[in-house]
């Protein structure tokens, strides 16, 4: 365990003096600012649910593509700092190295989560643990999409990475109408849209869908896990 927290630390101090930290603080601060200038033009006709959903919505479309970004980012400063060694000639087993940059990545997703529902609640006069619960709802959902970015980003690097994650925001966009019905739990990216809509509808089936997404979740991290351990590094022609 001491290992695992040594290169979860490790982590964030790569991170220094890049963008990666001052990225997870801006897009925050502008869905906030988007939020509030959309409140204030429509100020006469305030539905709170309805700009609620609209903020969730919001989030859970765009973080298909910030995910992929952000992974991306990740690999791409791996493959700049020696082709990989660092990952791949690491000290620590290559289970807890791909683990500590899965946590790091989601540690910041979170910090990223909490500020831009900080904002909602300070525009918007809604429950704090109905902004909560949704919040960490979508952060679960998130957790099987950075999993398969993280492949994508190591595989076939940042340029294909983003790809997917525009793809992404189209799913996203598409899951909040009835296109994905009945298969939509298949796709990690329309599981944080559906299953937000699904607690802020109140929709009584909200533990079994989250079994479903957490099953799935764990069979996507178990899978780029084992990749990740028999990877090689990224060939010439790759």
């Amino acid at each position: 365990m001491s290992a695992f927290f040594r290169c979860y630390k490790a982590e964030f101090i790569k991170r220094k003096h890049t963008i990666f930290y001052p990225l997870h603080f801006a897009v925050p601060i502008l869905f906030i600012i988007g939020i509030n200038l959309l409140l204030m033009s429509r100020r006469q006709n305030i539905d709170e649910n309805y700009y609620l959903q609209l903020a969730f919505q919001i989030i859970s479309i765009a973080l298909p593509l910030l995910s992929a970004v952000f992974c991306g980012f990740l690999c791409d400063n791996e493959a700049n700092a020696g082709n990989y060694q660092n990952v791949l000639a690491s000290p620590h087993n290559r289970i807890i190295t791909i683990t500590a940059q899965l946590t790091m990545l989601m540690t910041m997703c979170a910090f990223s989560i909490v500020l831009a529902i900080t904002g909602i609640m300070i525009t918007m006069p809604v429950s704090f643990s109905t902004l909560v619960i949704t919040g960490a709802i979508i952060w679960i959902c998130e957790i099987g999409l950075y999993a398969v970015h993280l492949f994508f980003g190591y595989k076939f690097g940042i340029g294909l990475c983003s790809i997917i994650g525009f793809l992404g925001v189209i799913i996203s966009s598409l899951a909040t109408t009835s296109f994905f019905d009945g298969i939509w739990c298949y796709i990690p990216q329309s599981w944080a849209i559906r299953l937000a809509a699904a607690f802020l509808g109140n929709i009584g089936v909200m533990s079994q869908l989250l079994s479903i997404v957490s099953l799935f979740t764990t069979l996507i991290i178990v899978i780029v896990v084992i990749w990740f351990n028999l990877w090689e590094g990224k060939k010439v022609q790759e």
